[in-house]
């Protein structure tokens, strides 16, 4: 199964929140990721990685840093990464839920054989809902390698759905391409954050 998350609220997602620019507290805090990257058990290589969010403390001089790890240009889901950074650029703690050896790491075929409309109708019919028939219109065309979209939520979902390509990783340690998308039900009891395999359309 690639149910990452089954929020029984609905609450805002963060599938596109990553910033194209870092910060000069991700900057140090990527610095020194790398440098420490026998310590995380991580080739160099392995500390590849989009900015998710980025707040800081002023009482405490603590800029908070989070990231999500990256191969072949796209986001590994649930490969992630925080660091605290202080004020003078100093690393105060860090911790990483990184995958190690991604250089040597096996892979599914890079390229989707599902487009999203596909992958959301095959996610809504395995999870039942209503409106898995339908057509998704295409608000925001798909840019870039992830081939980042939005489109109608139709009759499946209240707000816009949200997709793009990303890995996650299987039971058998292969990274698995897949649609990261999140669907929230008519019925306003559930916020889906889901991983469909771009391939077979399994959820």
């Amino acid at each position: 199964m690639l149910v990452l998350l089954l929020s029984a609220l609905v609450c805002a997602p963060s599938l596109f929140a990553q910033t194209t620019t870092r910060s000069a507290a991700a900057e140090a805090a990527l610095s020194h990721f790398r440098a420490q990257h026998t310590t995380y058990r991580l080739a160099e290589s392995d500390v590849s990685a989009v900015v998710t969010d980025e707040y800081r403390t002023a009482h405490l001089g603590v800029t908070h840093v989070y990231f999500r790890q990256t191969h072949a240009g796209l986001e590994i889901l649930e490969a992630t990464a925080n660091a605290n950074v202080r004020d003078d650029g100093s690393v105060s703690s860090l911790r990483s839920q990184f995958l190690p050896n991604l250089a040597s790491r096996r892979t599914s075929e890079p390229r989707p054989a599902l487009d999203a409309p596909e992958a959301i109708a095959a996610a809504a019919a395995a999870l039942e809902l209503p409106g898995a028939a339908a057509g998704f219109a295409v608000q925001e065309a798909a840019e870039g390698l992830a081939q980042r979209q939005v489109l109608d939520g139709g009759q499946l979902s209240l707000e816009p759905i949200p997709a793009r390509l990303a890995w996650v990783q299987d039971d058998l340690g292969t990274l698995r391409l897949v649609w990261s998308i999140a669907i929230a039900t008519l019925d306003e009891q559930h916020w889906w954050d889901l991983a469909v395999d771009a391939h077979t359309g399994q959820v």
